[in-house]
């Protein structure tokens, strides 16, 4: 039987397409492994997907940190209390600079459980990913609380929400996403608490 070989063109165009994507992936797997270190509260874990020299920015920092030392003196303080954890990264867009630097950015929703209540708060959130000698780590990243005038929120079932909300709607958390719901769950509390809980990362 004889194969078809396509021409040179299509081949190259092919090896494009597949040297774009790879970039895109091992980024995203980076930000994937984030969310789970997060979850499991692994701070030495989280520190080593952040490239040695990093630059860091949470939620609750400051000033900008460089360094692991300094990104785990941040975890330390952000995941060792209140759990469990667990992070969502969402609306993501990927923005692949070169071959060897990707920005990803989006929203998302981090949960953590205090007096057996869960306390979602939702952000901003950008990582700028470089490979240096063949692995990928986090040079930069950014993390802000969603805007303050968006912070006041209702409480369903016990669960108190820090999170963005429209005006004619409301959300619940569920497995650590953040779900928008047509209307209040029945007989929940609509109390709007415009208590800020601590720093997430």
């Amino acid at each position: 039987m004889r194969m078809r070989t396509s021409s040179p063109v299509v081949l190259l165009a092919l090896v494009a397409a597949g040297a774009a994507a790879q970039p895109r992936d091992e980024a995203l797997r980076v930000v994937e492994r984030w969310t789970t270190a997060f979850g499991d509260s692994d701070v030495e874990g989280i520190t080593n997907l952040y490239a040695s020299d990093a630059t860091f920015l949470g939620t609750g920092s400051t000033a900008v940190l460089t360094g692991h030392d300094a990104i785990r003196g941040y975890f330390e303080r952000a995941l060792r209390a209140d759990r469990p954890r667990s992070a969502t990264v969402q609306d993501v867009v990927v923005t692949v600079l070169t071959p060897h630097e990707v920005v990803v950015t989006g929203t998302d929703v981090v949960t953590r459980v205090r007096n057996g209540a869960t306390i979602s708060a939702a952000g901003r959130v950008t990582f700028i990913l470089v490979e240096r000698d063949g692995a990928w780590r986090i040079a930069h990243f950014h993390r802000s609380a969603m805007p303050a005038a968006a912070a006041c929120t209702p409480l369903f079932d016990g669960t108190l929400h820090d999170a963005s909300i429209e005006s004619d709607g409301a959300f619940s958390v569920a497995d650590g996403a953040l779900r928008r719901a047509s209307a209040a769950p029945a007989g929940a509390s609509t109390t709007c608490s415009r208590r800020r809980a601590p720093p997430s990362a």
